[in-house]
């Protein structure tokens, strides 16, 4: 089927699933901040993040957990967090972008020396040393063991990378010499630290996000992944401090074990929360919700100077969640394209059509994930799943409590 190409810019700039990265103008241009709507003015997730970096010694470590559903946002509070680091004022910050996803298989369990490996070996890269100790280390290591000394491991990287039976090999030789790798990560990390520091960076931090992206491709897998992710940020959560600052991003569905998390976590938990909307629909909250979308594409143009058919149901229907606010209006401008040239504004039953397909897919979600008659209790990994994916919506302003999404269909 065909689709309207005026409309390209606009659909492309409402891609609900890229987080924006904050270092390139066209993100610049279409980020829409929500602090004021994340929780008390003067203590938004996004300035705990920065305080507690900043307000720390350059040479002593901290460590902060950023938990949030998918979709909140996190990973463009991410990469908003370093761009505010390296623009601040008599700062010298050296920053590390960790994405996960591009190492690991989402579809299998996280292994902790296996994301201890990646770290270490990011910093090296970043630290440009000559002759890295940590690389080294995993070459040796590598030639010594039966299977594997015949390879050519001068570039392990990028067959690791590429071969995921060498990653598991390798996993499991690492979890057997645990006190020698662990030495290690640490020779090498502080060597790469050290050598940032020799080159002028006054502070060095490590922003890790992805392991939210751990997705079973069978739902009976689903345990078994997501125990692996509570294991390395709980019993496991020293593998992931570092010598240095460090932010790891983590899945809402983790939020029954908070008061664990807390206790592993030195710089303790920061939560991103979805605004809270309300009934009847708080205006100020509509009217951030409504520059989110105002700083991506032409409303008058999309949805007519009279929105309040238009834009205005899917600033309800999003809940506040800013994931579904982008899907709905994506999924409303699809609609007005399919047969071009394209009507515009887009008619209300293209917005209601978006809206049943979101609704839809809601409901197709809990009947497969065992979450219809879901009852109201936190202390259930269920609930927050229904979380995670978005389906009740975690507010947190004041005392942390929760809403169902009014296309959740939950409650």
């Amino acid at each position: 089927m065909s689709f309207d190409p005026r409309l390209w810019p606009s659909l492309n700039q409402c891609d609900p699933f890229t987080p924006l990265r904050l270092e390139l103008p066209e993100d610049l241009e279409t980020y829409a901040p929500l602090d004021e709507l994340r929780g008390a003015p003067r203590h938004p997730p996004g300035e705990q993040l920065l305080s507690m970096i900043l307000s720390a010694d350059p040479l002593m470590p901290t460590a902060q957990l950023l938990i949030g559903a998918s979709g909140s946002g996190k990973s463009t509070e991410l990469w908003r967090l370093k761009r505010r680091l390296e623009l601040a004022p008599d700062e010298v910050a050296t920053v590390l972008r960790v994405e996960l996803e591009s190492w690991l298989e989402p579809s299998l369990p996280v292994a902790g020396v296996e994301i201890q490996r990646v770290l270490v070996e990011a910093l090296e890269q970043l630290s440009a040393l000559e002759q890295p100790f940590f690389a080294g280390w995993m070459r040796r290591l590598l030639r010594q063991h039966a299977l594997l000394r015949e390879e050519d491991w001068s570039d392990y990287r990028v067959k690791l990378r590429d071969d995921l039976r060498l990653r598991k090999l390798l996993a499991s030789v690492c979890d057997r010499k645990e006190v020698e790798f662990q030495a290690a990560v640490r020779t090498g990390m502080e060597e790469a630290i050290r050598r940032l520091r020799e080159s002028g960076a006054g502070r060095v931090v490590v922003l890790l996000d992805g392991l939210d992206h751990v997705r079973p491709r069978k739902e009976e897998d689903r345990g078994k992944l997501e125990s692996s992710v509570e294991k390395l940020l709980t019993e496991q959560a020293f593998r992931l401090h570092l010598p240095c600052h460090v932010v790891v991003a983590a899945p809402a569905w983790l939020g029954d074990r908070l008061p664990l998390l807390m206790r592993s976590w030195s710089g303790g938990v920061v939560i991103l929360p979805v605004p809270m909307l309300g009934m009847p629909p708080d205006p100020a909250v509509l009217r951030v919700l409504d520059g989110l979308v105002a700083a991506r594409l032409d409303r008058n143009r999309i949805f007519g100077e009279d929105r309040s058919q238009t834009l205005l149901p899917l600033l309800l229907a999003s809940g506040g969640h800013p994931r579904d606010l982008l899907k709905l209006v994506r999924g409303s401008i699809e609609r007005a394209g399919r047969r071009p040239p394209a009507v515009l504004p887009v008619a209300p039953t293209m917005i209601h059509a978006s809206m049943d397909s979101l609704k839809a897919e809601y409901r197709l979600f809990a009947r497969r994930s065992g979450l219809e008659g879901l009852d109201r209790d936190i202390q259930d990994r269920r609930f927050f799943r229904a979380v995670d994916v978005g389906m009740l919506l975690w507010h947190a302003r004041g005392q942390s409590h929760f809403a169902p999404h009014p296309l959740g269909g939950l409650y």
